[in-house]
Parts: structure tokens; C-alpha cells; sequence
């Protein structure tokens, strides 16, 4: 049976700028690889890359695997879906680094998308420029498996995007 149990606060946070403390692998490759070839099933990958990028530049990520969402020097600019016929944004800020986080949105396990690998499978294209095959991408392994030793920190801010929550409820005896 459906019960409500009323709103759940959230009162603890992790912010994006800390994403990396939950890390269970950190690698450093020629090219984005995919959460298989990072032995990384569910959860999240943090790809990051140093490129000089410039205010009006085209973002183009071909062939992302489920959602991707956009960062320059650490401040989140958008996502992107698997979906989007055509995955791309425009940067409307200066920039250094670039980071994709990217979720795993769970498996098909049926049909013709049976093998469904995650991750930025396609390539990385900033202003005409293919930056997936740079030899300087790190990626950080974020499962979210256990985090119960997670460092989330109380807050009654609203962090922005790429964060994680924590709150509790009780369900009362009946």
C-alpha cells in the first residue's frame, strides 16, 4: 500500500567541488573511456580536461551515455541526454578546464540497445575542435555505492547542480 510521509529535508550536502573525495579510481588517459573500460557500472563518472576555451564556443558531446552535465572551472553552464539529436551548448563564459559529469541512468536489457555501454562513447568537440582524443583527460570513479563514510557537511544552502543530498525521515509505527 502507498503511504505519505510527508516532505523529506535535506539537510546535508556534498557540493560538486568535493565530488572527487568520493572517488574509488582516478585515471588519466589518452581519451575519454567508457564506464565498462573503467571497470565502473552504475553511478557517475567525473571526465576533466585542461583546454583554453572561449566565451561563444560550441560544445558538442557525440554519443553520450545517459546525461552529462557540464562544467567550466567549476561552474555548471547545462546538461546534456543521450536523447538530444543534437548534443550541444553554447559556453558563454571563458574557461580552463572543462568537466562532464556523467550519470548512469540505469540498463536496457532488451532490443537492439541490449549492449548499453555509459560514459562519452563518441567524440568531445569544442569550436570545430575534436578534444576527445587530447592525450590529458582524467577521470575520477564515482559508484555511489556506500556513503556511509561519505564527508557530506550540514547546510541549509541550495547548492547548485552536480551536488548530492542527504536527509532522513520517520516512518511511524502502526
Amino acid at each position: 500500500t502507498k503511504k505519505a510521509y510527508g516532505w523529506v529535508e535535506m539537510t546535508e550536502i556534498i557540493d560538486f567541488g568535493n565530488l572527487k573525495t568520493l572517488s574509488t579510481c582516478h585515471k588519466e588517459k589518452s581519451r575519454p573511456r567508457s564506464f565498462e573500460e573503467v571497470d565502473q557500472d552504475y553511478g557517475f563518472v567525473l571526465y576533466e580536461i585542461e583546454v583554453q576555451g572561449s566565451e561563444f564556443d560550441v560544445l558538442k558531446v557525440r554519443n553520450v551515455r545517459d546525461r552529462v552535465y557540464v562544467f567550466v572551472d567549476n561552474y555548471y553552464v547545462g546538461k546534456l541526454y543521450r536523447n538530444d539529436p543534437e548534443a550541444q551548448m553554447v559556453i558563454h563564459h571563458d574557461f580552463v578546464k572543462l568537466s562532464l559529469l556523467v550519470e548512469n541512468m540505469g540498463r536496457v536489457n532488451y532490443g537492439p540497445d541490449l549492449h548499453d555501454y555509459k560514459g562519452l562513447l563518441g567524440d568531445v568537440v569544442l569550436d570545430g575542435e575534436v578534444i576527445s582524443r587530447e592525450e590529458r583527460w582524467s577521470m575520477w570513479c564515482l559508484p555511489m555505492g556506500n556513503l556511509t563514510r561519505a564527508p557530506f557537511v550540514k547546510s541549509t544552502l541550495l547548492p547548485g547542480p552536480g551536488s548530492l543530498f542527504r536527509g532522513t525521515f520517520t516512518i511511524p509505527d502502526e
